[in-house]
């Protein structure tokens, strides 16, 4: 392995411990909370056949704001992982 191989490793390994060992702010914290508490909620509801669409498009709406406000905090990998339902740690 050439050093510019084992650097590009090493650098590599750093930004992910570095993301994984990412602080957030109350904020931050406050905005993927929401985020994940409207996903499962559009969740439930669409997986349920008596749910009116304009309920459905409100919490659409919703999603997208919370969306657009993760998106202006730098949370687009968190964000990602809510809307896709996996699971992210603290």
């Amino acid at each position: 392995m050439s050093s510019s191989e084992q650097t590009e490793k090493l650098v590599g390994g750093a930004e992910q411990q570095s993301q994984e060992l990412r602080v957030h702010t109350p904020y931050q914290l406050h905005v993927l909370t929401r985020l994940d508490e409207l996903a499962r909620r559009r969740k439930a509801l669409a997986e349920s056949s008596q749910v009116p669409k304009a309920q459905l498009k409100l919490l659409d709406r919703g999603l997208y704001s919370l969306w657009l406000d993760a998106l202006d905090q730098g949370l687009e990998k968190e964000a990602q992982l809510i809307i896709r339902g996996q699971t992210i740690s603290p």
